[in-house]
């Protein structure tokens, strides 16, 4: 008899009464192949809409389903769901955000690469499918394959939230140092836990999309369509809020601050040459050397930045 896998989805929800309900009803009618019991943990970072109703109307309708961690306080997306990391077990777990919807074999194309992979830290990613706020479908994002590798992971998260699945190993390595942590100098908590898996265990990546990525006027994150002049403005506003000002910088401190010990020798060594504000010629052309940007302006930018030591 095969063992029940528990799944944890964990969902941290604000203000978003107009979508709530369909990405629940999306992500309780998943298939179940792969024999797996799914529990929905969600913590409301305090709506001031009809959202925490929605919530206590389906915990109420699905009392096996839906677990409703109360909580007034408002800590924003990144505590919101370190908070919910921090207080649920399970063997695997998933990002969920409020308002995109799961196609129905999400759940089980994620346990299947994870599963194989036992006690190994590992982290599932992939593909998404764009659409508009009615859903209607607009096009693949992050459909290709990007070479993995640490150095890049310090100045780039490749996984979007939406899409991450990890196991209990991972999760145990993020708990350990959870108390310890300064969470104003991580990005988000997509980008650390993209962080830990590459720099302790395994990353998976999965060109095929399972879920809808819902655009919107209230995204905390977006993506600009085919509008190049949009795509050349984000890009622009991207490399001054995480580089020019040093984010990915924080967030790789705030690695080797917490984990250095644990680190092999050629990590550490790695984040030290990259934190460097004084590298050596030949440390410049090993960074340049290692980094894969995924956008190819980003990279130039990033690139040149790093020659000039300006980065």
């Amino acid at each position: 008899m095969k063992l029940i896998k528990k799944v944890a989805i964990l969902m941290s929800t604000y203000n978003g009464e107009k979508y709530i309900s369909c990405q629940l009803d999306s992500v309780i009618n998943q298939k179940n192949d792969s024999n797996f019991e799914l529990t929905i943990y969600i913590r409301d970072d305090g709506s001031t809409d009809s959202t925490l109703k929605i919530i206590k109307e389906y915990a109420r309708k699905y009392p096996r389903k839906i677990i409703y961690l109360n909580s007034k306080e408002n800590l924003g997306p990144k505590k919101s769901f370190f908070h919910l990391m921090n207080c649920v077990d399970s063997d695997f777990y998933f990002f969920c955000d409020q308002d995109d919807y799961w196609l129905d074999n999400k759940v089980d194309s994620a346990l299947i690469q994870l599963d194989s992979i036992k006690k190994i830290p590992a982290l599932y990613y992939g593909s998404m499918i764009q659409a508009d706020r009615n859903l209607k479908k607009l096009g693949v994002v992050n459909k290709k394959n990007y070479p993995e590798n640490f150095v890049s992971s310090l100045n780039e998260t490749l996984a979007s939230g939406l899409t991450i699945a990890f196991n209990s190993s991972l999760m145990d390595i993020f708990r350990e140092k959870y108390n310890k942590l300064s969470c104003n100098n991580i990005i988000m908590h997509d980008s650390w836990m993209y962080l830990l898996a590459s720099a302790f265990g395994k990353v998976i990546f999965d060109s095929a999309p399972h879920v809808l990525y819902r655009q919107h006027s209230s995204n905390v994150v977006g993506t600009t369509g085919n509008n190049l002049f949009k795509k050349i403005f984000k890009i622009r506003e991207i490399f001054n809020k995480f580089y020019k000002n040093g984010l990915f910088k924080k967030q790789a401190n705030e690695l080797l601050k917490n984990y250095g010990e644990c680190l092999s020798k050629e990590k550490r060594n790695a984040i030290n040459i990259f934190l460097s504000s004084n590298r050596q010629l030949k440390e410049v052309f090993w960074i340049l050397k290692k980094i894969k940007i995924k956008n190819r302006l980003l990279a130039f930018l990033i690139l040149i930045s790093i020659f000039f030591k300006k980065y």
